[in-house]
């Protein structure tokens, strides 16, 4: 054997510094690290997907409130035009009741000219020999007052050129003409529009008296219509 040669040192253990390095401090102290920041790292994903859902759920919110008030702006402006159209309805139908009533003034008064004029017409036509022969001179036909200035004047004046034409042609008496047109007006003619009564003349002058929205009250009305009713009569 040669002496020489120098002897090789053993042979150490490979396995006793790994496991000695894997169970050192400073490698649980990095382990724990991680762990920690990996957790930490999970709460800050779940904070942030927190944070989104609400604002996912504040974004719905005030988009359901603005659609809401959309909405009731929608409506509002919708009852704020019916109610507009309804009040110009509502003027235009006061309008024509004011109209429809002003007709109604002049078709009574004109009413109450044509029953005048059917009372001429249907007077006795049938005259007897006597005045057919008989006529008068001009001085002795009474004469108007004036020209007429409104239509009461026009009814009046003709409804009592028909009374004059009746009784100058009527071959019936004083008596029975008298008995025909009393001289007391008949007050029911005015107070009781819808009830007719046999006195032409009351009927004639309670028509005329309400055409007029000037007699407003029941006092005047009465005391026009008695002095014109008995004007006529007299007449």
């Amino acid at each position: 054997m040669d002496a020489s040669r120098t002897p090789k040192p053993p042979r150490r253990n490979s396995v006793a510094p790994s496991i000695n390095s894997a169970t050192s401090p400073s490698s649980v102290d990095s382990t724990a690290a991680q762990n920690g920041i990996s957790s930490i790292g999970s709460r800050d994903v779940e904070l942030q997907k927190k944070r989104a859902r609400d604002r996912k759920s504040q974004q719905a919110m005030r988009d359901r409130n603005k659609w809401a008030i959309h909405n009731l702006t929608e409506q509002v402006a919708m009852l704020t035009r019916a109610v507009e159209e309804r009040s110009q309805q509502t003027a235009m139908l006061h309008a024509r009741v004011a109209t429809l009533e002003v007709e109604n003034s002049q078709l009574r008064t004109q009413n109450a000219a044509l029953q005048l004029s059917l009372m001429g017409r249907d007077a006795s036509t049938t005259p007897s020999s006597e005045l057919l022969i008989t006529s008068r001179e001009p001085w002795e036909t009474a004469p108007k007052n004036a020209q007429s200035t409104c239509l009461a004047d026009e009814i009046l004046q003709g409804f009592i050129a028909s009374v004059r034409t009746d009784n100058f042609l009527s071959a019936t008496s004083v008596v029975e003409r008298a008995a025909s047109y009393s001289l007391k007006p008949k007050l029911c003619s005015l107070i009781e529009p819808d009830r007719s009564t046999e006195d032409d003349i009351s009927n004639v002058v309670a028509d005329i008296v309400r055409s007029y929205p000037e007699i407003e009250t029941l006092p005047k009305q009465v005391a026009v219509f008695w002095n014109m009713a008995l004007l006529l009569k007299v007449g």
